[in-house]
């Protein structure tokens, strides 16, 4: 969070009554330690479960307006985005409303454009984040020589997917929902705190009109307030928190509500509205706002509860142990569709980008419609002169009426209106518009699963696919932002609030390690999804093309068989019967790659070994071959000078012979 934020930056923003509670806070039950320190005056705040409790009348009263005027002052500031949303939903949900023009019950169709974008989109998504049991998994920061951080991040991803699917039953459900309603409002909100009467987390999804931040703000973390409307508080309610300590016990004023179709006749109690803010006070008077919670009354704006929203993790100071910045909790997680194109802080979605189109469309077929009405039911005037009981008259389809009047009168008494068929045109601009709208929400042709036609090339129909999955892996990947958020506020509460008993019983004796598991600083958890969320074909290619490095030089094949068999959707419990984490001779993983790279080591220097042993048995050939062939010069020289010497006594002979014959 910027510094900055924590003032407002316009005066109009910040209700007039800030200078009024500006260090008006000193605890009398500090006196008894001497002089005032902020900083336990701080950490009491922290420990208190109600610092309402401590606070006067005056005091509270004080604080309730200055939090409501902020709450009114939000609320104004998003009432053109609401409009537009409460638009959108209607049109979603095909609310049928009765039209007195061109007549009464003229046609009034709402076509389901909106509402196929919704559910399209959600099925894709929802397939990406339930992905078998596992939604959650650790990522280890830092190194990790020895791989207990890896193994203390499957312990956590394990717990906490199993956290999330099992014990929080609403969490699936909602996410169900959120899916769905992103989609056509572009903003929806998580709330994620601890409940004590449960005994375990619990997460609510919240509507983006019961959460209200003004809508200037850049983002949730720097926004000066945020304020979850909670609507038709019983007055059960009220006493039971009251009674438990929770709440104080003030004196509300609201008129009773009277029953209606939609409550119980005989419920005779009354509902309330109450505003819980997350908001910035200065209740230590040391000119620095601290981040608080505060529950209120919306008609009395009388506090019932006030408590820290922080905690000693949150506080830094400076040298001087003068305070310089406090971080506030995050109790909510935004899930953004398509940021606003204005620059405002609730997001967009398919609803209002769709909404003047689809309310064009709806029109135009209700006019055909109207049309076609108009040109099958007749109507016109009839003339005096035709013998014809007065009123309306009225057909039954094959009846014949008898009259009094000619033919001839007939014929030229009645003028009927004139009427034309429904207009070609419209119907071809109808077509031209919803092909618009579609074009707007990626919902048609091969993305929706639907045919390309004939004769079309594969490598063509896969470039549409990968065209059109990228519109949707942009907002998958803020949703994947969001996933990651409230997963980080998760395991903070675990981190707190750990039931260790329920963590050693959900993971065998061997992995438990209890509390010291969800230590921050060490260890990150990402959703399992992918963030690309690519098609099942397209992950399972992926697979099969990583298949290919198993049985290659310090490849360890493990991860690369399990990232196929994730692609085939078999589930997790299978994959580790089938790829289990340690082999049975119970050597560790790490030891294994220590082993493999061993024997790779080893295995390179006897192949060098018979190189080196190759290279000189090759030179002693090549030696063989020189004495041989040296001898083999030497035998040659030999005979050739045999051959001479043989030569040399022939032709002594010749001259021999020759020379007794001439003697002769």
């Amino acid at each position: 969070m910027d510094i900055d934020s924590l003032a407002p930056v316009d005066p109009s923003i910040e209700p007039s009554i800030d200078d009024e509670l500006a260090g008006f806070f000193m605890p009398e039950a500090y006196e008894e330690f001497g002089e005032y320190e902020e900083r336990t005056a701080l950490s009491r705040f922290i420990d208190a479960d109600n610092i309402a409790q401590d606070l006067t009348e005056e005091q509270l009263g004080k604080i309730g307006r200055r939090c409501y005027e902020g709450f009114q002052v939000d609320d104004k500031s998003r009432e053109p985005w609401l409009k537009k949303t409460e638009e959108a939903l209607k049109l979603a949900n095909q609310e049928i409303e009765k039209k007195t023009f061109p007549w009464p019950g003229a046609a009034n169709i709402k076509l389901p454009l909106i509402t196929e974008a919704a559910i399209k989109f959600a099925a894709r998504a929802y397939a990406e984040i339930i992905r078998n049991d596992k939604v959650v998994k650790g990522s280890v920061v830092g190194e990790d020589p020895n791989g207990d951080k890896q193994a203390r991040a499957e312990r956590v991803g394990d717990y906490m997917s199993w956290q999330l699917i099992e014990r929080e039953t609403e969490w699936e459900t909602e996410t169900d929902k959120l899916l769905h309603v992103l989609p056509i409002v572009g903003h929806m909100f998580r709330k994620r705190y601890y409940d004590p009467t449960l005994k375990r987390t619990k997460s609510e999804l919240r509507m983006p009109d019961k959460v209200v931040i003004n809508a200037q703000a850049a983002n949730l973390e720097s926004a000066r307030r945020a304020t979850d409307i909670i609507d038709n508080v019983s007055s059960n309610e009220i006493v039971s928190n009251t009674r438990s300590g929770i709440w104080l016990d003030v004196e509300l004023r609201a008129e009773k509500e009277e029953p209606t179709i939609e409550k119980d006749a005989l419920d005779e109690q009354d509902y309330f509205c109450f505003l819980e803010q997350q908001c910035w006070l200065d209740l230590d008077e040391d000119g620095y706002e601290e981040p608080y919670v505060v529950t209120f009354e919306k008609e009395s704006m009388k506090v019932v509860r006030i408590t820290a929203n922080y905690d000693d993790d949150c506080i830094y100071t400076n040298d001087g142990g003068e305070i310089i910045r406090i971080k506030s909790k995050q109790i909510f997680t935004d899930y953004m569709f398509i940021p606003s194109l204005d620059g405002g802080y609730y997001g967009t979605g398919f609803g209002q980008l769709m909404l003047p189109l689809t309310k064009t469309a709806n029109t135009i077929i209700n006019q055909l419609l109207d049309a076609g009405t108009r040109s099958n039911t007749g109507g016109g005037y009839l003339s005096k002169e035709i013998k014809i009981r007065g009123g309306r008259q009225t057909f039954k389809v094959g009846e014949w009426k008898r009259t009094e009047a000619t033919a001839e009168q007939l014929a030229k008494g009645v003028q009927a209106l004139p009427s034309a068929e429904p207009s070609a045109t419209l119907f071809n601009l109808l077509g031209l518009v919803m092909d618009l709208t579609q074009d707007i929400a990626m919902v048609k042709d091969v993305l929706a699963g639907d045919s390309p036609g004939t004769n079309v090339p594969a490598t063509t129909v896969m470039a549409l696919i990968e065209q059109g999955m990228k519109t949707f892996n942009a907002i998958y990947k803020r949703i994947y932002r969001s996933l990651k958020k409230e997963y980080k506020q998760l395991y903070s509460l675990n981190y707190e609030y750990l039931d260790e008993e329920e963590y050693f019983n959900v993971l065998d004796q061997q992995k438990s390690v209890l509390r010291d598991d969800f230590e921050p600083d060490s260890l990150d958890v990402v959703p399992i999804a992918d963030p690309t969320m690519s098609s099942d074909m397209q992950r399972l290619a992926r697979a099969e093309a990583l298949k290919g490095a198993i049985g290659l030089p310090g490849v360890d094949p493990k991860p690369i068989i399990r990232q196929w068999m994730d692609a085939l959707r078999i589930p997790e419990d299978q994959i580790s019967e089938i790829l289990p984490e340690q082999d049975p001779n119970g050597v560790p993983p790490h030891v294994q790659q220590l082993l493999h790279d061993v024997e790779k080591k080893e295995a390179d220097i006897n192949i060098k070994e018979q190189e080196l042993n190759l290279k000189s048995e090759e030179l002693e050939v090549r030696k063989i071959e020189a004495q041989a062939k040296l001898i083999e010069s030497e035998a040659k020289a030999h005979l050739t000078q045999q051959e001479a010497d043989a030569q040399e006594l022939e032709n002594i002979a010749v001259q021999s012979g020759l020379m007794k014959l001439a003697d002769g």
